[in-house]
């Protein structure tokens, strides 16, 4: 049997400690620093791009929400930034900065892996 660290552990894997709060909910309230680094790295990543396109999705041109944090979470505000390849890696995108945009949650979702509509 391995023994998984708290921080990559699933919110069901996590044991709840005598004070009845989480290992995840103390990792996500814990300082940036304290936080593992793929949570820091996308939330860092996002915010960049969110004040690099001022704030708007690059798909629709409204105005983004920016996330509090990317934690475990499966339910995403629709209007929030997330991370868009602009051409899906399924169909040879790169993780490349000239590859990646902010795009609303919906806007991301309803994408899919396609190439975005020229307008």
């Amino acid at each position: 049997m391995s023994i998984v660290p708290p921080q990559y552990k699933k919110p069901h894997d996590v044991t709840s400690s005598t004070d009845g709060s989480s290992e995840m909910a103390k990792l996500v309230d814990s300082p940036r620093s304290k936080r593992p680094k793929r949570l820091t790295r996308g939330l860092e990543r996002v915010t960049k791009l969110f004040k690099k396109q001022e704030g708007k999705c690059y798909l629709c041109g409204a105005e983004m929400k920016l996330p509090i944090d990317f934690s475990e979470r499966n339910v995403r505000d629709p209007l929030e930034a997330t991370i868009d390849h602009v051409i899906p890696r399924s169909l040879g995108g790169s993780n490349k900065k000239e590859n990646i945009k902010a795009a609303h949650a919906e806007c991301n979702k309803r994408k899919r892996n396609t190439l975005p509509q020229s307008t």
